[in-house]
């Protein structure tokens, strides 16, 4: 990632960090699964990368809801005594 921004000469940088693109089996707290998604120490390291070596002048974080909180919201939803 380093040498492709390095290569578009960019300068400033935004990382958007989908919680979805991380690999479920280390650390599962997003909507959506990626079986073959990131491990944790490579988005750390990717993102150290990137910070330096550029001006990150933003960093997003998307997705942060587990399925768990997902079901329990649903379930709560149907429960008579917590609707208006």
């Amino acid at each position: 990632m380093v040498s492709h921004l390095r290569a578009i000469k960019a300068g400033k940088v935004v990382i958007h960090f989908d919680l979805d693109a991380l690999d479920p089996s280390e650390l599962f707290v997003a909507v959506g699964r990626s079986p073959d998604g990131l491990k944790v120490q490579q988005v750390v390291e990717l993102i150290n990368g990137i910070s330096a070596n550029f001006d990150v002048v933003g960093l997003t974080v998307a997705e942060p809801m587990p399925k768990t909180a997902i079901t329990l919201r649903n379930l709560l939803q149907g429960i008579k005594l917590f609707q208006e």
